[in-house]
C-alpha cells in the first residue's frame, strides 16, 4: 500500500482488524500468528495499534536479515500483552530506525514552543481583554508529554493543543445543580 493523500489510517486499521478477527475465528486465540511486516514504518505502527492484547492471539514478528539467510525471529508478543524482545543489534537498529522515522524534527518542536509562547504573549499584551486575569498558556496532549509523532499522511498538519489558565477570583459561591 502506498502513502497517498487518499489513504486513511482508519481504513487500514479496519482492514487489519477484520483480517485478525477472521484469522482468530479459524485458528483460535491461542495459536501464534507469524507476522512478516514488509511495509512502511507508518503502517507497522498502525498494525501494532490494532492489536488488542487481551483479545488477540500471540504474535511472532520476523525480520529479514539477508546476512543470516532470510527471516529471523525478532519480537514475540505473547498472550496477555507481555512483550519479550530478542536482543540483537539488528532489532535495535530497526527500533532506532522506527524512532527516527516517527519522531518529529527538532525544528517542529521549537516552532510549537514558540507558538505557545507567542499565544501567551498575545493574551498578556496590554490591550488584551483577558490581561487582567494573568493568562498562562501551556502545551497539552502529545506535545506536553513528548509523544508527538509525524502524521502518517504527509499533507496532514500537526495538531497543537494548549490549555490557557486565567486567574479569576471567586466572588460568590458556585450555583448548586440539583438532580431531577
Amino acid at each position: 500500500m502506498r502513502r497517498s493523500e487518499r489513504w486513511l489510517p482508519a481504513a487500514f486499521r479496519a482492514l487489519v482488524r477484520t483480517a485478525l478477527d477472521q484469522i482468530k475465528a479459524v485458528h483460535g486465540q491461542t495459536e501464534v500468528l507469524g507476522v512478516f511486516p514488509a511495509m512502511p514504518v507508518s503502517l507497522a505502527v498502525e498494525l501494532g495499534r490494532v492489536r488488542l492484547p487481551k483479545a488477540d492471539m500471540p504474535w511472532l514478528l520476523y525480520d529479514q536479515v539477508n546476512a543470516r539467510g532470510g527471516f529471523i525471529r525478532a519480537l514475540t508478543i505473547p498472550e496477555g500483552g507481555t512483550t519479550t524482545m530478542i536482543v540483537n543489534s539488528t532489532v535495535n537498529s530497526i527500533l532506532q530506525l522506527i524512532l527516527t522515522e516517527i519522531e518529529i524534527p527538532r525544528s517542529y518542536n521549537e516552532k510549537a514552543v514558540a507558538r505557545h509562547r507567542s499565544l501567551g504573549e498575545w493574551l498578556c499584551r496590554p490591550e488584551s481583554p483577558v490581561v487582567a486575569f494573568a493568562p498562562v498558556v501551556v502545551p497539552q496532549g502529545s506535545f506536553r508529554y513528548g509523544t508527538v509523532v509525524r502524521p502518517i499522511v504527509l499533507t496532514q498538519k500537526y495538531d497543537l493543543d494548549n490549555v490557557t489558565t486565567l486567574q479569576i477570583a471567586k466572588t460568590r459561591p458556585a450555583p448548586c445543580i440539583r438532580g431531577t
